[in-house]
């Protein structure tokens, strides 16, 4: 079982290796990824708080060290949880998923 773990904030790496089954680590209460993450298709990382000049989350270097284990240790939850993170990203994010928010959105930017 291959991890991808990153410590930067943008989404698109971990929506990637989650569509290809693979196991994901991220900060996972403060920034992008929450809009796919959960408990259940992946590893969200705790932070430590915000940076103030960037916004971005200041991830937990002792929680990643619990979750980098736990994957090591639990191999066979680590590759259902790819499994359920491929689910998921293609059920939420299918073009015709995504073509039905967008013009969603579009209408009410016009409405307003």
């Amino acid at each position: 079982t291959a991890l991808i773990l990153t410590l930067n904030h943008a989404g698109l790496p971990f929506a990637k290796a989650m569509a290809m089954e693979k196991p994901v680590i991220a900060t996972g209460d403060h920034s992008g990824p929450t809009a796919f993450m959960s408990e259940e298709n992946s590893y969200p990382l705790r932070s430590e708080g915000v940076e103030e000049q960037t916004g971005f989350s200041i991830p937990s270097v002792e929680h990643l060290r619990q979750l980098m284990r736990h994957v090591y240790s639990h191999r066979d939850e680590a590759e259902e949880k790819g499994r359920r993170a491929r689910r998921d990203v293609h059920t939420q994010f299918h073009p015709s998923k995504v073509r039905e928010l967008l013009l969603a959105r579009l209408w009410d930017v016009f409405d307003e």
